[in-house]
Parts: C-alpha cells; sequence; structure tokens
C-alpha cells in the first residue's frame, strides 16, 4: 500500500482541525459569557494518553502569559484568528471569542474569551 503523499497528510490535519474549531465555534456561540468555560469543558477530548498534561500545561502557561493583556498584542504575536465569535446577548462582562488553529505539539485549539469593555483585552485562554 502507497504513503499517502505529503500535502494530503496536510489536508487531513488542516481539515481535523477546521473540524475542531468548529465545534468550539458551536459551543461558544451558542452559550453567555458566564457559561463559557462550562460549556468549553464539555467538547469532546483526546482520548486518553492523548497528551492531557501537555494540554493542561499549556492552558496554564498560555493563561499566564495572555490573561488581561490587549488583544492588538494577541493579533500582532499570533496573527489574524481563524474565527471570531460573538457572545450571544453580549456576556457578562461583555465580550466575544477569538479561535485559533491547533498548536502542533500539543493537540490544543487555542482559543481565546475576550472583554469588548474599553480595549478588548484577553480574559481567558481555554485548550480545546
Amino acid at each position: 500500500m502507497a504513503s499517502p503523499e505529503p500535502h494530503q497528510c496536510t489536508q487531513a490535519r488542516t481539515g481535523r482541525s477546521l473540524r475542531r474549531a468548529c465545534a468550539v465555534a458551536i459551543v461558544l456561540s451558542g452559550t453567555g459569557c458566564a457559561d463559557l468555560e462550562q460549556a468549553a469543558r464539555q467538547l469532546p477530548q483526546p482520548a486518553a494518553g492523548g497528551g492531557g498534561g501537555i494540554r493542561e500545561q499549556r492552558e496554564i502557561e498560555m493563561n499566564r502569559r495572555w490573561q488581561d493583556q490587549p488583544l492588538t498584542q494577541l493579533v500582532a504575536e499570533l496573527g489574524k484568528p481563524m474565527l471570531t465569535l460573538n457572545i450571544p446577548g453580549g456576556g457578562t462582562p461583555p465580550g466575544f471569542v477569538v479561535v485559533y488553529g491547533e498548536h502542533g505539539s500539543s493537540g490544543c485549539i487555542d482559543a481565546f474569551a475576550v472583554n469588548s469593555g474599553g480595549e478588548p483585552r484577553i480574559r481567558l485562554y481555554y485548550c480545546r
């Protein structure tokens, strides 16, 4: 059996990342800000042995790095997000979510809850 071409593997990974990002988007767009963390935690997680420790460590490190930082700084460093989602009703505090692609070594889909009052600032990072 022939091995797939490298571009086919890349397309498969991109498709998986996009499907996971869409799952995050669907769950997050249907919840208020107060329910954001609970809804995000209900998303399917990788099977046991899928790097849970790495994922948890990434979430801790990314929250240390990005909490309360301006959104402009995040975009300057990581680029334009794949998705930007409004929170129905605006949330409390008012905000939105930005979703980036899959982080290679951890398997996280990087998602950030952003407060929109005044200068938009990162509220929380989620590894999904």
